[in-house]
């Protein structure tokens, strides 16, 4: 989910042109001393804070299209289907299809899904025929969870979260999916007031050098590496930021999709979106934090 820059840029520049990671061999931490800066810390010390740190391992899809929010539905659900084969897993859209990630001569190459689909149905076609999107952005937090919901998971979303929050769920070995204000050309989290508003998953979370920072994956992430580092300070100023955005600045909102006015091209969406945490759970899991639980559109 990008503004209207946002849009212009996956056209010039598809998000699957991404460099391969490779995949994390089982060996020791290095020695890091916890007083360093992160900026002190080689690139291997790093990849040894964010194994450690992730309590959530979160199998990485790339997205195409503003569609950052199905495709951070589409990464909670590989994680708990890598768990349970049970555990409902679906594609965003057609184009997906045979963009299966895979493994070759030890490099992981990301693609848009990770396991076999368990139903034929796409994110993307339900979330447009229930009038909930567009071209696969989701300005409320609802919305998303709705999409969830339908696909066989229990949604939960809960208002003005806070970084403890996230901890509670992250502490019980699940991800979270939160949106923030995003600078695609920083690819960092900053305070636009909303104009990138973007959906990542938050893994966990270590301290480093008197700081905290939180371990995301994100549809859309550019770099080389499959995790993102953010400080927990930036995050949550981001998570704050999201007031109002003109994604729809020139065409009308979708039917399920209520915003107001912030303006004669931009729409408010801090009701909709801004400090929201999104809950997810497989059946017969329970929620970690309390919050207002979302149904399917009927």
């Amino acid at each position: 989910m990008l503004d209207g820059l946002g849009r212009l840029l996956h056209t010039m520049w598809p998000t699957e042109a991404v460099a391969p990671t490779k995949v994390k061999a089982a060996k020791p931490p290095a020695l890091i001393n916890p007083e360093l800066p992160l900026s002190q810390i080689s690139g291997a010390g790093i990849r040894d804070l964010i194994a450690l740190a992730k309590r959530a391992d979160v199998p990485r899809r790339i997205q195409s299209g503003p569609t950052c929010g199905l495709f951070a539905i589409g990464m909670v659900m590989d994680f708990f289907h890598e768990q349970d084969p049970k555990a409902p897993t679906a594609i965003v859209s057609d184009g997906d299809e045979g963009r299966k990630s895979f493994v070759e001569d030890g490099q992981r190459y990301p693609g848009r899904y990770n396991f076999p689909p368990t139903t034929d149905e796409k994110m993307l076609s339900y979330a447009q025929k229930k009038g909930l999107t567009q071209d696969g952005e989701l300005y409320d937090a609802d919305n998303l969870a709705k999409v969830a919901a339908h696909f066989g998971y229990g949604a939960r979303v809960r208002d003005q979260a806070t970084l403890s929050d996230l901890y509670q769920v992250l502490d019980q070995g699940r991800p979270a999916i939160i949106a923030i204000d995003y600078d695609l050309d920083t690819q960092r989290p900053v305070d636009h007031g909303g104009a990138g508003a973007h959906y990542v998953v938050i893994e966990g979370y270590f301290d480093q050098g008197g700081e905290r920072y939180l371990v995301a994956k994100h549809g859309d992430n550019r770099a080389d590496e499959d995790d993102c580092v953010w400080s927990a300070a930036d995050v949550e100023e981001a998570w704050n930021a999201l007031h109002h955005n003109d994604f729809y600045a020139s065409t009308p909102l979708p039917a399920g999709l209520e915003l107001p006015k912030a303006g004669p091209h931009s729409h408010d969406i801090e009701a909709s979106l801004n400090a929201k945490l999104i809950e997810l759970v497989p059946p017969g899991q329970s929620f970690v934090l309390g919050g207002r639980t979302i149904a399917a559109p009927t």
